[in-house]
């Protein structure tokens, strides 16, 4: 008696004779396909021997053209997710600079006194040409803490000429309540009369704060 086959076992059995009975179609068809191209080739007198360089070469080129259109995708995958990411870092920059402006904007200037090297923690009203300095203190609100600023102090003669400007830098800011100052040498070539010192951040003017010289 012959072994007897599960269910399962002719599924699949079945299966495998479909599928080579599709592949003997398949290579059928192709004879059938290349000798039809024969035929047409002869009616144009044109030479059927290399009918096989012909369809190879044909084979390799569309080999080539679908290489070249993965290629292509590939390309413009990159380069898509290349402005995807430039966009990106803009939007990250940009936000960075609002938020850095939005917090310059917010700074404000508190207590402005003028003092000499010795801070009694008033403010003089008149100083002399004694060649000294003379000291511009202002106390910095909403300051940007982990950060430093950089200010300018601009000291103006009584004839309104920029008479010295100093540029400098805080250290790193630790608190919203900043202190800072800026100063100046005066000696006998310093007019007598108003003096005003300026402090800004930037642009823009901070604090602005006369004095006379004597």
């Amino acid at each position: 008696m012959g072994e007897q086959m599960t269910q399962d076992q002719i599924g699949k059995v079945v299966a495998e004779l479909t599928r080579l009975d599709q592949e003997r179609e398949d290579r059928e068809r192709e004879r059938l396909d290349r000798e039809q191209v024969a035929e047409v080739l002869k009616e144009l007198n044109l030479p059927v021997e290399l009918l096989d360089d012909a369809m190879e070469q044909l084979r390799r080129r569309e080999a080539m053209e679908i290489a070249e259109r993965k290629a292509r995708k590939k390309k413009r995958r990159i380069i898509t997710a290349i402005i995807t990411a430039v966009m990106a870092v803009i939007l990250l920059v940009s936000i960075s600079m609002w938020r850095h402006s939005a917090a310059m904007s917010r700074i404000t200037a508190g207590q402005a006194r003028i003092t000499r090297a010795t801070d009694d923690g008033g403010s003089l009203q008149t100083v002399t040409r004694d060649g000294q300095e003379v000291f511009y203190r202002v106390i910095i609100r909403d300051a940007p803490v982990g950060e430093s600023l950089t200010l300018t102090a601009n000291w103006i003669d009584p004839n309104g000429n920029l008479f010295r400007q100093n540029r400098f830098e805080t250290k790193t800011i630790d608190k919203s309540a900043w202190p800072t100052f800026a100063r100046l040498q005066l000696g006998q070539a310093a007019l007598k009369g108003t003096w005003k010192v300026e402090l800004l951040v930037g642009d823009r003017l901070l604090s602005a704060t006369s004095f006379e010289v004597e």
